[in-house]
């Protein structure tokens, strides 16, 4: 077998691996938190489905159903039409092998799109093998709250979904910007360009901002095309639609009235999020950028170390390249930043940073070659060892904890479908694994995230939501009760060690049997 026909093979096999895990991962994430709110038509009227109110909750289940609730959400909640259009059309069937499956291809997808950002047009370039190690590897250990983003229905809808229609958009003036004769339909560059700004703030800011870069840029060297000037005109449109959406002004004031979401005391409240009085002031500054900015930037260092060695490299640099990483590291940059003014900090919300930082990190890595892995050096091969030994650690940690949510959770579905309309339930509350939770971080559901069906109040929109969706009477949920994983005695330390396997175990007999 010749040398490059191998390291295809290993590739393939790379991201085959890594597809498979992550396509077991979606199979033991149930359906959580907003999928039951949106499993509905948006009922705008009643304060929208994540607040209280008086739902009907009438199942959306047609096309007509998505376009009545679809304009409910953007008159009243917020302009993310085509990311929520996504949710909502996944939540019609009841099952999410569908969505498992759509899911892993598009993470695929979104590494294949990072792949072709970083390509090297000319010259040397990184093997292929190298490079489904880093993308995979980066992917994994970098991308902000993995869980929520690229995992969770909702959330990656939201985040992953839409960053490949972004990445994809970008992708045209990268081609364009290594090679001026490069060209795509006009009919074509509209849509994507409207299809990547109408998606989500920070992503579809920086698409903007990057397609942007390059059209100043063709500008300049009288090089432009109309199909730069259209799908960048598409995407300024699709950006307006997103930001001038009347629901963005009623639902600030929708969950601070109507909402438990958002706290109202500074001893009460969660990353990313302030009571109004604090908002703007140098305790938002500090928070935010302890809670966010900082954890952001800290998780993307080893993306950097590439672009690092790069730029210490005099012999492999040249401007235009120089020019190229910097506007991808700009936009990277630029996610945080912006986040720090806005009103919510979410971690989630700065997820296009790592599309571009590994996308520049790849490129940085063409540029330099094969030195930057010397294979030789002993020292090198133990810290890929320890890194690579870690990852597979993390990867197996994040498997059982997913198991362990997903057991807890159908466990409270089934109690909640036994009682059935009589009377008012109270269901346990669950608790990731601790030491395995430890380990994985938010790679999996962490302790932050992991509320189970809902709140420990009857009337909480999420725990109604839930009921109406399973067709059962009222519940709350006791955080007051004894928690799965609450003793702390050597008994207690084995059992959480040992019960994720068993649920493993039991999750897999589940998918085995085509549950």
């Amino acid at each position: 077998m010749k040398r490059s026909d191998k390291q295809k093979l290993i590739a393939v096999t790379i991201f085959a691996a890594f597809g498979g895990v992550m396509y077991l991962k979606n199979r033991m994430m149930p359906k959580y938190a907003d999928d039951y709110p949106y499993s509905f038509i948006w009922e705008g009227e009643e304060h929208g489905n994540l607040a209280y109110g008086n739902h009907r909750y009438r199942r959306v289940k047609t096309v007509r159903d998505l376009v009545k609730s679809q304009i409910s959400h953007y008159k009243t909640w917020d302009g993310r039409t085509i990311a929520e259009s996504l949710v909502q059309i996944f939540l019609m069937p009841d099952s999410k092998r569908k969505f498992d499956m759509a899911n892993t291809a598009v993470m695929l997808s979104q590494l294949g799109l990072c792949a072709c950002l970083g390509n090297r047009r000319k010259g040397r370039k990184l093997a292929l093998h190298k490079k489904a190690m880093v993308l995979t590897a980066g992917f994994w250990a970098c991308a902000p709250h993995l869980a929520a983003t690229c995992m969770w229905l909702t959330g990656s809808m939201n985040y992953m979904w839409v960053g490949v229609l972004q990445s994809a958009f970008v992708l045209q003036y990268s081609r364009r910007y290594h090679d001026p004769s490069y060209r795509i339909p006009v009919w074509l560059a509209a849509p994507m360009g409207l299809l990547a700004g109408w998606t989500t703030e920070t992503g579809a800011g920086a698409a903007l901002m990057l397609s942007g870069m390059e059209l100043i840029n063709a500008e300049i060297h009288k090089e432009s095309a109309s199909w730069m000037r259209v799908g960048f005109a598409g995407c300024l449109a699709g950006v307006l639609l997103l930001m001038i959406a009347p629901g963005n002004k009623i639902k600030y004031g929708i969950e601070r009235e109507y909402s438990n979401t958002l706290p109202t005391d500074v001893d009460d409240r969660f990353p990313g999020y302030l009571p109004d009085e604090y908002l703007y002031t140098p305790y938002m500054f500090k928070a935010y950028f302890k809670e966010g900015f900082l954890p952001t930037v800290l998780r993307e260092l080893p993306l950097q170390l590439p672009i690092l060695i790069y730029l210490m490299n005099g012999q492999c640099r040249t401007p235009e390249a120089d020019r190229y990483i910097g506007a991808l590291e700009a936009a990277a940059w630029a996610i945080p930043m912006v986040m720090l003014m806005s009103p919510e900090y979410p971690i989630r919300a700065t997820y296009p940073s790592v599309i571009y930082l590994l996308a520049a990190a790849l490129y940085a890595l063409d540029r330099t070659g094969t030195d930057v892995f010397p294979y030789h050096c002993g020292w090198f091969k133990n810290i890929a060892m320890i890194t690579g030994g870690a990852q597979v650690v993390s990867i197996l940690c994040s498997l059982l904890v997913d198991a362990d949510f997903y057991c807890q959770m159908t466990d409270q579905i089934e109690t909640l479908k036994k009682a059935g309309t009589n009377g008012r339930l109270t269901l346990p509350a669950i608790m990731p694994p601790p030491v395995y939770s430890a380990i994985v971080g938010d790679r999996s559901i962490d302790l932050e995230n992991c509320t189970g069906l809902g709140d420990e109040e009857y009337r909480d929109p999420y725990n109604r939501a839930t009921a109406a969706y399973y067709g059962t009477g009222d519940y709350r949920v006791d955080f007051e009760c004894d928690l799965p994983y609450g003793d702390r005695s050597i008994r207690g330390i084995v059992h959480q060690l040992t019960q994720p396997v068993r649920y493993f175990i039991r999750r897999m007999s589940e998918l085995i049997r085509g549950e």
